[in-house]
């Protein structure tokens, strides 16, 4: 009966995380249309809304006033406005036109947060899922992984994400994103000095030791099986810490 009930339990928890995954990373389209001309359309994920409107309509005016290519009132020229806009941290493309009324209709898509790294000396910044290290906004917090450790001070350099290890690091981050239960579940990633891996999860006190970010595919693979078999079995708090950076092996202490 106990058992029953623990796998009971395991199942509502997990499911509760996945649909509050689903419900809160779901896409997300606005458009807006400003001084009756302009339509700005901005697309972004729920959990990640790093600029505004107003961020856009700003960039706009300021090229307006610094044209030199405009020959008369109202033109402008749309690649230019383009290129500026691209230009903007968090703006990942940007496509302008003009539609049959006229109207400058202004296509924004922003850059995908997927982790934020907290640098030991102070201050912060996402990861986006290509890998490009933009600024954190001082008007939005975007929800996801928390970044820590000694080995986040190898991650400083803008090329890092490019090498090896940093690509390394990229599957996992994008991994994470792109599941909804890891999204939900992974809190936080502390990398140590060695550049392993251990995830802080939201549910569950178990620290789990990833190892080297290899193998990725396997290592979560194996870390289910502990949420799926070992969870409902022993319940969550029979262990402390779970090792998936072995091969073909799930250690629990």
């Amino acid at each position: 009966m106990r058992r029953f009930r623990l796998k009971k339990r395991a199942k509502i928890l997990l499911t509760a995380i996945a649909i509050f995954a689903a419900v809160g990373f779901a896409g997300r389209h606005y458009a807006r249309v400003s001084n009756g001309q302009v339509l700005i359309q901005l697309n972004y994920a729920e959990e990640g809304q790093l600029l505004t409107e107003s961020d856009i309509e700003a960039i706009v005016n300021d090229f307006r006033r610094g044209d030199s290519l405009a020959t008369e009132p109202g033109a402008i020229n749309l690649v230019a406005l383009e290129n500026r806009i691209r230009q903007y941290n968090f703006v990942e493309d940007c496509q302008v036109s003009r539609d049959l009324k006229g109207t400058l209709v202004i296509n924004v898509t922003q850059r995908k947060p997927v982790a934020r790294v907290m640098r030991n000396k102070g201050g912060s910044y996402y990861i986006s899922d290509e890998g490009k290290m933009i600024p954190t906004s001082d008007k939005f917090t975007a929800r996801v992984p928390i970044v820590t450790g000694e080995g986040t001070d190898s991650l400083s350099n803008l090329d890092t994400l490019v090498q090896p290890y940093g690509k390394a690091l990229l599957e996992v981050l994008n991994f994470i994103d792109k599941d909804p239960f890891w999204k939900a579940q992974i809190a936080q990633i502390d990398i140590d000095k060695d550049l392993h891996l251990t995830f802080y999860p939201t549910v569950g006190e178990q620290l789990i030791e990833f190892g080297e970010p290899v193998d990725v595919e396997k290592k979560f693979r194996r870390l289910a099986l502990f949420y799926e078999k070992i969870v409902p079995a022993k319940g969550w708090t029979a262990y402390r810490k779970v090792k998936v950076g072995f091969n073909n092996q799930i250690v629990c202490e």
